[in-house]
């Protein structure tokens, strides 16, 4: 068949050319005349629905995991939450790219671009995010300016959501004198646990909001339960309604009550109750004003919590409940920036630096399996499809660290005594005990726990 068809063809030339060739060429045409008109770009994002919504809220339930919400959405528990999902959907969403903690989680979702390009590492290892990066000045700048829509965040952490520069940091740290502290050279407010909302002394740059906050019209952080920042969302609505608004609400009360009863406990899902509660209000202010159709709800978390434990070193559970019909599907933390922008009429494939997020619009994307590179590994460590390796990287290794060190700090203090310590650990508490105090610091306890590691001893991270 295929002989016959090649045959077929050569006949075909050879009585053609002959004719073809006898041809009398023609006039040339004129420049551009037969070129075929170039092929349309395929655009990088599908376009958004027709009719830009008027304002958008971005709403944190800090820390509040994925399965939690799950659990308490069965039990009818959260039903203002509820009713945005029925207008709209629930979504799963993944943290990846950085390690779960409050710092780089919102600077991702507040900005839809990774560590590298926000400078957000960890809790302890960050910077100022670098000016015009978050969706609020990207905001502004396409609708023509700061007069054009009114931005604000008002949150229920002081750090790790924070905008203090290095002399507010220092100013706080003298105001904390006589205090109660969390060990040596670093404090905090009383009304967060260990871990919760650290404050480090010497912070040279900035917290990762310090060059956002001139830009929005209310930059509002400190730490405080729903009960107390619940209010001033309501109070800042009111105040910069006209003539649209971007909107950043934080809740701290599940992250606060996971750190200090553990994520099992009863308190973790009042925490997520509470948050709810006000998340209704915002609502209702909404409908009262006649702005809830015109407005866009987007309620997710940060990171998840481990399992069965008062931290959230490995814990990339993260969700979405929103009333924006267009959103079809999950995907990660920056993916929600991107379709705030994309829902507004930001072209995204315009911004610099571009969005690792994408809409979370259009067809469900298929998932990719990546397998994990290295050696193979036997049966007691192997890995799932899609498993990460294990080797943890420096952040993830020290915030699993952080986390084990909250959960033997029992009265959290800041402090591990000897009683509080694992039984493993006390073997080896003088050891670790640099100062001989009779107490550990999370400092000591971690170069401890790295020098066990470099060792291989039986404190090395897995």
């Amino acid at each position: 068949m295929r002989h016959a068809f090649s045959l077929a063809i050569l006949i075909f030339l050879a009585v053609a050319a002959p004719s073809l060739a006898a041809q009398e060429p023609s006039t040339p045409p004129a420049p551009g005349e037969n070129e075929k008109p170039a092929a349309a770009p395929v655009p990088a994002f599908p376009a958004p629905p027709a009719g830009a919504p008027l304002n958008a809220i971005l709403v944190s339930w800090d820390g509040c995991d994925r399965m939690v919400v799950w659990e308490l959405l069965a039990k009818q528990k959260l039903p203002y939450l509820g009713g945005v999902i029925r207008e709209g959907s629930l979504q799963e969403i993944e943290v990846k790219g950085h390690v779960t903690v409050t710092k780089p989680g919102h600077a991702e979702m507040l900005t839809g671009l990774g560590i590298e390009q926000t400078g957000v590492i960890s809790n302890a290892d960050f910077k100022p995010i670098p000016q015009g990066f978050t969706i609020f000045e990207r905001m502004q700048d396409f609708l023509g300016g700061k007069d054009k829509i009114r931005t604000f965040m008002v949150t229920g952490k002081l750090a790790h959501v924070g905008g203090r520069g290095p002399d507010d940091v220092k100013t706080w740290f003298e105001n904390q004198k006589g205090k109660k502290g969390r060990g040596k050279g670093r404090a905090r407010k009383s009304e967060a646990p260990e871990g919760a909302d650290d404050t480090t002394e010497g912070q040279s740059l900035g917290e990762p909001f310090y060059l956002t906050r001139n830009r929005l019209d209310v930059f509002d952080a400190d730490q405080r339960d729903a009960g107390e920042v619940g209010p001033l969302h309501l109070k800042t609505l009111e105040e910069l309604q006209s003539p649209r608004f971007l909107a950043f609400l934080h809740y701290s009360d599940p992250d606060h009550a996971g750190h200090k009863h553990s994520c099992d406990s009863r308190e973790y899902r009042e925490a997520a109750i509470a948050c709810d509660f006000w998340l209704g209000k915002v609502v209702e202010w909404l409908r009262g004003k006649g702005l809830y159709e015109k407005t866009l709800l987007y309620v997710m978390t940060d990171h998840g919590f481990d399992d069965h434990a008062f931290g959230h070193g490995n814990a990339p559970r993260s969700w979405l409940a929103t009333n924006d019909k267009a959103v079809t599907h999950g995907g990660i933390l920056a993916d929600v920036p991107a379709t705030i922008l994309w829902r507004f009429g930001v072209g995204l494939e315009t911004l610099e630096p571009k969005l690792i997020g994408k809409p979370l619009a259009g067809p469900v994307p298929e998932v990719r399996i990546e397998k994990p590179k290295g050696k193979k590994r036997g049966k007691k460590g192997a890995a799932e499809p899609g498993e990460q390796s294990p080797a943890a990287s420096p952040e993830e290794a020290k915030a699993r660290i952080e986390s084990r060190f909250r959960q033997a700090d029992a009265d959290g203090d800041g402090l591990v005594t000897l009683q509080e310590a694992p039984e493993k650990l006390r073997k080896s508490f003088a050891r670790a005990d640099a100062d001989a105090d009779g107490n550990l610091t999370l400092e000591e306890f971690e170069a401890f726990m790295k020098s066990r590691g470099a060792r291989g001893g039986k404190g090395k991270q897995r």
